[in-house]
């Protein structure tokens, strides 16, 4: 699997294009602690594998891969509510600050053109 650039969400990705170290054995990323963190003064119990990996899904809350992915999934989220309007939190956790720079760029110069542009042309059609 090629590497996949961070873009929104609070998990940076492994060189292997996710969030496995060398041993190939899961480790929390930054979002998975942070919601483990606040489960603690809530009463939920910790993030699991199962959980984080149900958040990358299409219905779920993360937004992390690829800028095409990114797209794919706010757009896929658009055919569900038809919003106008997307907010995102995108240093989660222990994300360093180039990363974070990083994913603000690429969501600038490729997300979010590609998401206006997708948008436009499905109005006009529709």
């Amino acid at each position: 699997m090629a590497p996949l650039s961070p873009v929104v969400g609070g998990v940076p990705r492994s060189g292997r294009g996710s969030s496995y170290g060398a041993t190939g054995t899961w480790r929390p990323p930054g979002s998975a602690e942070v919601m483990t963190r606040i489960g603690q003064e809530r009463g939920w119990p910790p993030t699991n594998r199962r959980q984080f990996d149900a958040s990358l899904t299409p219905r779920g809350a993360l937004l992390v891969g690829s800028p095409q992915a990114v797209v794919d999934k706010v757009l896929f989220e658009h055919e569900l509510f038809k919003h106008d309007r997307f907010m995102a939190q995108i240093a989660l956790g222990a994300m360093p600050h180039d990363k974070v720079m990083k994913a603000i760029e690429l969501f600038g110069t490729q997300v979010a053109p590609a998401i206006r542009k997708a948008i436009s042309a499905s109005e006009l059609v529709g």
